[in-house]
């Protein structure tokens, strides 16, 4: 991630209302951003297209999240995950932790502070992109 580019960030949930405010909000804040509704169609965006970050619900059409996720990375996305769920009882599934994702990763939904929530995705991208550079 360039830091003079702006950061490019995938939604993928499959409610239209939610899609459609996240993504109008992070446009205002500067990000880049595509959405999609299904694992299926994220699995497919991210195999054609680079992004610094995944928003990604966990209860989806077709693929959930976790498989989106595991697939995803197994097939060397360097994209960073963020789950963004309305379930307040998620836990990480082992096969996730193992690729080291842990509490910091999840969202609870509605995000009711999205001026935090951004300043929060910021920082893990910078954190993310040193981590890789020095790597």
């Amino acid at each position: 991630m360039n830091s003079h580019e702006p950061s490019k960030i995938l939604i993928v949930d499959d409610e239209p209302g939610l899609l459609f405010s996240l993504c109008a909000y992070l446009e205002d804040d500067g990000f880049i951003v595509k959405t999609t509704i299904s694992g299926e169609d994220a699995l497919e965006a991210l195999a054609k297209e680079h992004f610094d970050a995944v928003i990604i619900d966990i209860r989806l059409p077709g693929k959930d999240g976790n498989d989106v996720i595991f697939e995803a990375v197994k097939a060397g996305t360097s994209a960073a995950f963020f789950i963004h769920t309305g379930s307040t009882d998620y836990q990480i599934p082992q096969s996730l932790k193992q690729l080291g994702f842990s509490s910091e990763n999840i969202f609870l939904k509605p995000i009711l502070d999205l001026d935090s929530f951004c300043k929060t995705l910021r920082l893990r991208l910078k954190k993310t992109a040193f981590s890789k550079k020095n790597a």
